[in-house]
């Protein structure tokens, strides 16, 4: 399974917090006389469909898309031969972009743009019907859980380089599910009044869909003048909407 690398965007907006000052009190900046013109809270949202493109395809929306879905298939016809084979692969690579502006008292006290490219890999050892996911009868503490751990990729469009990363993480994650796994074999030969077993994964026939990729835009240098003078407002006691 594949998905598309995503975008996300924050704007944040600080009024002045109350603390006690130990020096002389500075003046408070005056907002501009122009007033600031807002736009009117919308009534309505609207939504937009978007077509996926010819052939669902996801090398078609990005490259990154069909190295992936080449790699996984890869090593699935690898681990399904493995003594302990794996019968679940998929990989999501969330390509982030972060801004944030944050404004205090009428003047700009953080201006951050920040991206980076995430990967999680879900793989599950042994089958369908029992496999490495299985919760424990006794384990308060979650021993067997998944291992928490945010793998990276790198930038750029470098399939080797990408590649190599897949591969690290799909390896450590097989590892991580053979040793579950046993863990759950041993867990099952203990329980005695098991009743009717369910399935650890239901299968399905797959999906694809693919569009194009989001792009973040906005208007940085008004977005700054607008929380400058919100904030500067907020300081003199008036409300503001940002």
């Amino acid at each position: 399974m594949s998905r598309l690398p995503m975008v996300v965007g924050a704007l944040a907006l600080a009024a002045c917090p109350s603390r006690p000052t130990t020096g002389p009190v500075l003046p408070i900046p005056t907002p501009g006389d122009t007033p600031t013109e807002l736009p009117a809270i919308p009534s309505k949202i609207e939504l937009t469909r978007i077509e996926p493109r010819s052939g669902h395809k996801p090398e078609v929306a990005s490259p990154i898309l069909g190295w992936m879905a080449a790699e996984n298939e890869r090593w699935m016809g690898e681990l399904k031969k493995r003594p302990e084979p794996a019968h679940y692969l998929s990989y999501q690579i969330a390509d982030q972009r972060v801004v944030s502006l944050e404004a205090e008292g009428g003047a700009l006290i953080d201006d951050s743009d920040e991206r980076q490219r995430n990967l999680d890999v879900d793989l599950r050892v042994g089958s369908a019907e029992l496999d490495n996911t299985r919760s424990l009868s006794d384990d308060p503490n979650g021993a067997n859980n998944p291992m928490v751990r945010r793998g990276t990729v790198p930038f750029g469009d470098e399939p080797l380089a990408i590649r190599k990363a897949l591969w690290l993480e799909t390896d450590r994650r097989y590892r991580e599910g053979v040793g579950q796994l046993t863990y759950v074999r041993q867990d099952q030969s203990t329980i005695k009044n098991r009743g009717k077993a369910i399935p650890d994964f239901a299968r399905s026939e797959p999906v694809s869909y693919a569009e194009p990729i989001a792009a973040l835009g906005f208007d940085k240098a008004a977005w700054i003048e607008r929380l400058k003078t919100c904030s500067a407002k907020a300081l003199r006691g008036a409300a503001t909407r940002g």
